[in-house]
């Protein structure tokens, strides 16, 4: 099976009041989600949550929504590749994952 890491983090870094091309640390968690077919996270993010990362060990699709679910026409992630997403904080944003 494969697995997808989402790393949550406030927004991006300040240097000198300026927006910094970073995520800011300390993040606000790390979670998993484990899937083959379409398999969506156990909890929406954070509220305080404005970027995340997410990381694929495989090649795969990713949704978002309140109650998202991956297919082949979502969003491709290729295996061993990152993606930074800017989303809106207090939502109820989930994220589901589907083999390519």
């Amino acid at each position: 099976m494969a697995k997808l890491w989402i790393t949550e983090y406030r927004g991006i870094g300040r240097t000198a009041g300026e927006g910094a091309q970073v995520p800011a640390l300390p993040e606000l968690g790390v979670s998993t989600v484990t899937f083959t077919t379409s398999t969506a996270s156990a909890a929406a993010f954070r509220p305080d949550t404005g970027l995340i990362r997410v990381y694929a060990d495989a090649a795969c699709h990713v949704a978002f929504g309140a109650a998202p679910v991956a297919t082949i026409n979502s969003t491709p992630l290729a295996a061993a590749s990152e993606m930074y997403l800017q989303i809106q904080p207090g939502g109820a944003t989930r994220i589901a994952a589907v083999t390519a």
